[in-house]
């Protein structure tokens, strides 16, 4: 398998978009008022909320208020959902952040939301988001232009930098590592194959799955998919080659 298209296929973005627009909407459906952060100025709609106080000391932008440019309601709801998803991630990342962390776990999840916030906002904003290295291609040339025609300057006359970040591609992918990388294939890829199976069942289908799993993080590590190098591929081929040759006594080949 190409390893470009199984970092695609793992993102760890994609899992934690899927799960947080499916616990977001639970949440509007809940909510008494459907047009909750939307008001309207004269024939325009505009996205206004607080900071939650808890996010407060993290987040000094107090009231977050700015046109949503349609004057259309199912517009203006789509568009507020996006930016309403985007702060949400966004407070989640900072939260994190501000806690000390014993290892890279909480770092690797506060970018990982960051980067889900960046997706969300440009999303909000009319655009797929694209990291700047991508951006910078020549072929890229007409759609950075009009990523920058579209960015607009706020009430201090400067353009917010998460905006940027989002139209722009300003955020990194978070670095999935193998283990990662395997859940996110369990809960949100290889859902078809577990269809049907008791529990049991799929206890064991997935048994299968992280013992080649761990088989690799053993030998060689549980390391980022993006680190995986050929380097890596031909130990791991070596070291189940001599295995397959010449197995420990009491072990399968």
């Amino acid at each position: 398998m190409a390893l470009l298209g199984l970092i695609r296929f793992f993102d760890a973005d994609f899992v934690l978009q899927i799960a947080h627009k499916k616990c977001y909407k639970t949440q509007m459906k809940k909510a008494p008022n459907s047009d909750r952060f939307l008001k309207m100025r004269g024939s325009t709609y505009h996205y206004y909320r607080r900071v939650p106080k808890r996010y407060e000391a993290l987040d000094p932008r107090g009231t977050i208020r700015f046109s949503l440019k349609t004057s259309s309601l199912d517009v203006a709801r789509m568009r507020r959902d996006g930016f309403a998803e985007a702060d949400d991630e966004y407070w989640a990342s900072l939260s994190i952040m501000a806690v000390e962390a014993p290892n890279n776990t909480l770092e690797r999840t506060a970018m990982a939301k960051r980067y889900a916030a960046a997706s969300a906002r440009a999303i909000a904003l009319g655009f797929t988001y694209k990291p700047v290295t991508e951006l910078a291609m020549p072929d890229n040339i007409e759609d950075v232009v009009e990523r920058l025609m579209s960015l607009k300057t706020g009430e201090e006359g400067r353009v917010e930098r998460r905006e940027t970040e989002a139209i722009l591609g300003g955020v990194e992918s978070p670095n999935t590592t193998v283990s990662e990388a395997l859940e996110v294939y369990f809960d949100e890829i290889a859902i078809d194959d577990q269809l049907g199976k008791s529990e049991r069942q799929i206890y064991q289908w997935k048994k299968v799955k992280r013992l080649s799993a761990n088989y690799f993080i053993d030998e060689i590590g549980d390391l980022p998919l993006v680190d995986i190098t050929r380097d890596h591929a031909l130990k791991y081929q070596r070291w189940w080659k001599d295995r397959m040759i010449s197995p420990s006594k009491g072990e399968k080949p």
